[in-house]
């Protein structure tokens, strides 16, 4: 495997876990992953895509969940503690 490969990051690792780590990190919102997509061919590049929106489209989904349920908790709060005071 060269220096330049796009996954030299992760050869101690395995291509396996490698890709797990990958998509972890864009899950974060570590977009730099990105630039390996100028390495693939059209068709990998066509599925790097694909994966790379669904897995923006699920983490978006699942942290803007964890957003609305923290605010309808507070909201919860606020309202018993008004109620007392009313």
């Amino acid at each position: 495997m060269s220096e330049d490969a796009p996954n030299k990051e992760y050869r101690q690792v395995g291509m396996f876990l490698g890709n797990f780590i990958q998509v972890f990190r864009c899950a974060m919102g570590d977009f730099a992953i990105i630039g390996i997509s100028n390495t693939l061919g059209k068709e990998d590049s066509m599925i790097f895509w694909v994966v790379w929106f669904i897995t923006v489209l699920v983490a978006f989904v699942i942290f803007l969940n964890f957003i609305v349920a923290e605010a309808s908790e507070s909201y919860n709060v606020v309202s018993e503690s008004l109620n007392e005071f009313t």
